[in-house]
């Protein structure tokens, strides 16, 4: 079972360096809000097999070859990005012409999961479709990788912590293992609590050290990672003002359910299984991307010991969210398949608490995206494999004497 996302746009941990992934290229920005970076947009390809220093398989080199995760280094200077005939590809920007140039293409034992870079950038590490993570030196561009750890269930998300001591991953189990880094034998801790699949993990500062997690049961919460307990927790699909929002735009989408298998799950948790997160350090904000609602909802992250996540907004979409991010102001950019309006950029107003579209947004970043992206034709649906991330598909008789399961049979309307 494969997760592929194809296209989406992600930045470094400060906020210096965007990158847009198309289905083959990718096209990086220095900013998002300066016109002269606008100005200049660095187009990557893959390299061919030629360029990959013959890494590439002959019976691999007519497959099709996109993008299945990509990462920014935090000093902005190294991009990687994992490709679909198993490859890992390195580039470097110069500093005297601000080309980027490739360095690199390695052999991967599987498919990419995800790939992120440790905070020194020294090390790429990936999570591959097997459930094992392997670490990839950037100074030895050429060497192979490094076994760290395994899981027994399909690894996410990865993340570390801002001293590069611990590496965070989950899986589609429900499972947060907080290992110490580099020695990843060493388990520190497990985050448990989750029902089911944990859909992102972040490592992030705020009173403390923490891990924030989201899941498709619905949940978003807040760890202590040394010692594997729960800071807080908030149950999305309860959220009252969340609900009464969503609810006066309709936009479930409740077609892909019922033409789906069977899934063991509840209409709210259906409706409110988080695909990701993206954090706003700025204002103290993460943005919820679901499954199954077109929308993006905002949130307030806990400043003190005693205050839990706050509901702030949900921005309805015509479509699909495809991927948000933040620029450098902390204001939002949304990504949408939608033909007719492929962005939306809204503006953080802070004496109103909440976003608000932005029309006059820069014109040459919007023309650059659509050139980029055309009218979107290769976004990959998220929903594709929405089914296949629960655990189980079959709801449990609460008859102990006929303890068989059975298929979920009826379709569930909101």
């Amino acid at each position: 079972m494969e997760v592929v996302v194809r296209s989406g746009v992600l930045n470094s941990a400060n906020n210096c360096r965007y990158a847009f992934l198309n289905e083959d290229n990718i096209l990086i920005f220095d900013s998002l809000v300066d016109p002269d970076a606008l100005a200049i947009g660095w187009y990557l390809n893959f390299p061919t097999k030629e360029q990959s220093n013959n890494a590439m398989e002959t019976n691999k080199s007519n497959q099709k070859q996109y993008a299945v995760s990509a990462c920014m280094s935090n000093c902005n200077n190294f991009f990687a990005a994992c490709d679909s005939l198993c490859l890992l590809h390195l580039w470097k920007k110069s500093e005297e012409t601000g080309h980027w140039k490739v360095l690199s293409s390695r052999e991967l034992p599987r498919k990419a999961q995800k790939a992120i870079f440790s905070n020194s950038s020294s090390e790429i590490i990936i999570a591959d479709r097997g459930g094992k993570v392997t670490s990839f030196s950037v100074s030895n561009h050429d060497s192979p990788g490094k076994f760290l750890l395994g899981h027994v269930s399909l690894i996410i998300d990865l993340s570390i912590s801002h001293d590069d001591k611990y590496l965070v991953t989950c899986d589609r189990d429900g499972k947060i293992r907080v290992s110490c880094y580099p020695n990843c034998y060493n388990i520190q801790s497990y985050c448990l609590g989750h029902q089911e699949f944990v859909s992102f993990v972040k490592c992030i500062s705020l009173y403390d050290e923490f891990v924030l997690s989201s899941s498709g049961d619905g949940t978003i919460r807040l760890w202590n990672y040394l010692d594997g307990t729960q800071a807080k927790s908030i149950k999305i699909f309860e959220d009252t003002e969340l609900i009464k929002e969503c609810a006066s735009c309709d936009n479930a989408n409740l077609e892909f359910f019922e033409n789906s298998g069977n899934i063991a799950i509840t209409v709210e948790q259906f409706r409110f299984s988080v695909r990701c997160l993206k954090v706003c350090f700025k204002y103290q904000l993460f943005a919820i991307l679901f499954y199954m609602q077109n929308g993006v909802a905002i949130y307030q992250l806990p400043n003190v010991a005693e205050e839990n996540f706050r509901f702030i907004q949900f921005i309805p979409l015509k479509s699909e969210a495809v991927d948000v991010v933040f620029d450098d102001l902390g204001n939002l950019l949304i990504l949408q398949q939608c033909k007719e309006e492929l962005t939306l950029f809204l503006e953080y107003k802070e004496n109103e608490k909440k976003y608000l579209l932005k029309n006059d947004y820069n014109k040459d970043l919007v023309f650059n995206i659509k050139a980029f992206y055309g009218d979107g034709e290769y976004f990959m649906d998220a929903k594709m494999d929405f089914e296949h991330l629960f655990k189980s598909s079959y709801e449990f008789s609460d008859d102990t004497e006929n303890s068989k399961t059975k298929p979920l049979s009826k379709k569930i309307k909101i």
